[in-house]
């Protein structure tokens, strides 16, 4: 049997109006980085973490890399 590691397209389907929605201001707006956007994600992000600041980086691998650079005197 053939089990997908993960339906993207299944996920998305219910909120499809509201990706596309978000990917068009996005796109209007022409701020792809410290945008209005990036800045109320990583808001919401802070607050349901319980954290102070939410970060929002360009990839998983640079959010593993910031997390092992977290204390460190050097970083």
């Amino acid at each position: 049997m053939n089990v997908p590691l993960l339906d993207l397209k299944r996920q998305n389907a219910p909120i499809e109006r509201e990706l596309v929605d978000a990917f068009e201001r996005v796109l209007h707006s022409g701020q792809y980085i410290l945008g209005k956007e990036v800045e109320e994600f990583e808001r919401r992000t802070a607050v349901v973490a319980g954290a102070r600041h939410g970060i929002g980086v360009s990839s998983g691998t640079d959010a593993i890399l910031l997390a092992l650079m977290r204390g460190r005197p050097d970083a």
